[in-house]
């Protein structure tokens, strides 16, 4: 590869990046819909306690964001490509982190202002899963404590021998002996 092809590839016209960044919002958006759905699912499954499907959940949310962090690694590539584009600096000349909206705006025009639109749109979806994913988070909590103490109580009745603690794990009870004449 010659210098030329080089210095080409790491080069984003304006235009170049509305449609680099457009595809990006377009994939980030179906990947977190996606990661939504799963929580939904998720979240009947917990309510039904079907185990299966709690598995099945956990490993599409995994694929989601294992998607996601893929497509942030490409996000964070092409906002590199803008700035070297642009001749900013790596700091940004001490703003904030350049985000879509940012980029968007400073690009302009009505490629610019849609891009804008649908990041603006990609933000309240993510805002969204996240209030999902905490109150799945909670919900998983609370069930994990409720089950624990229901095991705890069914210890501590079935506890004859004295052999569980009152935080239910094994100790050692008090001695016991016994003996078996077998001289008749």
């Amino acid at each position: 590869m010659n210098q030329a092809t080089q210095t080409q590839q790491a080069v984003l016209s304006p235009q170049q990046t509305v449609r680099e960044l457009d595809r990006l919002v377009e994939n980030l958006s179906e990947q977190y819909t996606l990661m939504l759905s799963s929580l939904e699912d998720h979240d009947a499954a917990i309510r039904h306690a079907d185990t299966v499907a709690m598995a099945s959940c956990v490993a599409k949310e995994n694929e989601a964001v294992q998607a996601i962090a893929e497509l942030d690694r490409r996000r964070a590539h092409i906002v590199s490509l803008y700035k070297k584009s642009n001749g900013l600096d790596a700091n940004n000349s001490g703003d904030e982190p350049l985000s879509i909206t940012m980029i968007a705006r400073r690009i302009g025009g009505d490629s610019g202002g849609a891009l804008a639109r649908r990041a603006a749109e990609l933000k309240q979806l993510i805002q969204i899963v996240r209030a999902r994913s905490a109150a799945l988070h909670s919900a998983a909590e609370l069930l994990g404590d409720h089950t624990a103490g229901i095991m705890r109580q069914v210890v501590q009745m079935l506890n004859h021998a004295q052999v569980y603690s009152r935080g239910g794990s094994v100790t050692s009870g008090p001695a016991v002996t016994t003996a078996l004449d077998i001289t008749s």
